[in-house]
């Protein structure tokens, strides 16, 4: 999808009910406009190795693209509020202007092609939880040409794993959403190029989520 396109529809949608589809595979779509999004001047994390995406003013890192680390060896820092905390693992830092909502984006990093997000978004008092989460997800996925894999959606938390098409390449991404006592929506996502997710998402992706905390 083009990134004025991409714009465009980010710029429509009601941010009053979008912290309920937060975690939906759109999503992933919406933060990785710097993964595959036009003409941005900057460097991409692809194969292990740091590629010019246009005309960058800055020479390319040093480092956060180089082999994936495991769980084992990864090193990890924690984002802790009121009501949330999650354990996730030290990569490049994603720059501000790169994400279309950064005033959401709590946690935004890259490595060796996979990208990690979490966000954060207050809930309206009048929307239950499950029945409106479940409809914009449906409504999104006929309307975006989303494929999903694994969908669950409860009470308090959802998880949505599918793949996607931006620029004629195929991504691929999981989503976890939880909803917080004080009505906030947390997403924690991990998106890469399908060829590479499962080397260089996968392996932490089951670590990351067991250290959420939820109040």
């Amino acid at each position: 999808m083009p990134k004025n396109a991409l714009a465009i529809f980010y710029q429509t949608m009601d941010f009053k009910k979008i912290g309920l589809m937060a975690l939906i595979i759109i999503a992933g779509l919406l933060v990785v406009r710097f993964v595959l999004g036009g003409d941005e001047d900057t460097w991409l994390c692809q194969g292990g190795q740091w590629v010019k995406h246009g005309n960058p003013s800055k020479s390319a890192p040093t480092s956060g693209c180089g082999p994936t680390a495991t769980p084992i060896n990864q090193k990890t820092a924690v984002y802790k509020a009121s009501d949330f905390e999650i354990t996730y693992p030290v990569w490049s830092n994603i720059a501000s202007e790169n994400l279309l909502d950064p005033t959401a984006t709590r946690i935004a990093v890259t490595n060796n092609g996979c990208n990690f997000l979490v966000t954060a978004r207050p809930v309206a008092k009048d929307l239950v939880f499950k029945t409106y989460a479940q409809k914009m997800i449906d409504d999104e996925i006929s309307s975006n040409n989303v494929k999903v894999v694994t969908k669950t959606i409860k009470s308090d938390s959802s998880f949505v794993e599918s793949s996607f098409t931006i620029d004629k390449t195929l991504m691929y991404s999981t989503s976890n959403g939880y909803f917080s006592s004080s009505r906030q929506f947390y997403t924690v996502i991990f998106v890469s190029q399908k060829d590479v997710f499962e080397k260089a998402c996968r392996p932490l992706i089951k670590p990351t989520i067991e250290s959420v905390r939820v109040k």
